[in-house]
């Protein structure tokens, strides 16, 4: 049983670490986006529409989208183990040792969510500061 929740949560974790890398490659090109914001030829409306305003600036655009990745993968590895949790719970049997080894990771598992959650708050937070003319990286 412990190896298939072993390889589960492998399996899980490398998706989420895949995603989360595509996620910051897809994160557009602000080279580009530079030149197109500079453009004369380029609309006012439509330069607005693509975010032309803001901070066009690589280096945080990178750390605000690495931040949010980890708290994403952070939230789920959380959830997962609140899933973990519950099924060595339901299947202790009775047996004491059994269930307050599943009470703890639930709780452990609970408390790391609260801190995901208000890791992410605290972000958002943070960026919303920095960024005061309302030109938040990451395409927020």
């Amino acid at each position: 049983m412990k190896t298939i929740f072993k390889k589960l949560f492998l399996t899980t974790i490398i998706l989420i670490a895949f995603f989360g890398i595509l996620t910051l490659l897809i994160v557009p090109d602000f080279a580009h986006a530079d030149s197109f914001c500079s453009d004369p030829n380029v609309a006012d409306s439509v330069k607005e529409a693509a975010g032309c305003g803001g901070s066009n600036n690589l280096v945080p655009n990178i750390i605000v989208n690495l931040l949010y990745v980890i708290i994403f993968v952070v939230g789920i590895i959380s959830v997962i183990y609140i899933v973990v949790g519950g099924v060595k719970y339901i299947s202790s049997e009775g047996d004491l040792n059994a269930t307050q080894t599943a009470k703890k990771t639930t709780l452990y598992s609970l408390i790391g969510l609260v801190v995901t959650s208000l890791a992410f708050i605290i972000v958002n937070f943070s960026i919303n500061l920095i960024y005061s003319d309302g030109s938040v990286p990451g395409g927020e």
